[in-house]
């Protein structure tokens, strides 16, 4: 079965590991079992995250960007 939640402990590449999985009344996975992330970790990435989409983008990407010729 195809799988897009990242953080169950079932998945791999895309894929549910398990053999069998049932789903509820929502489409969700009743099998699913969450990674436990460190606080500490979660909010580091949280910040780097946070921090790269604040940041204006450097010289060198947007010299590198296609330019956009439709407008």
């Amino acid at each position: 079965m195809n799988c897009k939640n990242h953080f169950c402990i079932y998945w791999k590449k895309n894929k549910c590991a398990l053999p069998k999985t049932s789903l509820d009344i929502l489409g969700c996975c009743q099998e699913c079992v969450y990674v436990d992330i460190d606080g500490k970790v979660l909010e580091k990435e949280r910040q780097r995250i946070l921090k790269s989409y604040q940041d204006p983008m450097p010289k060198e990407k947007i010299q590198n960007q296609p330019e956009n010729k439709n407008f």
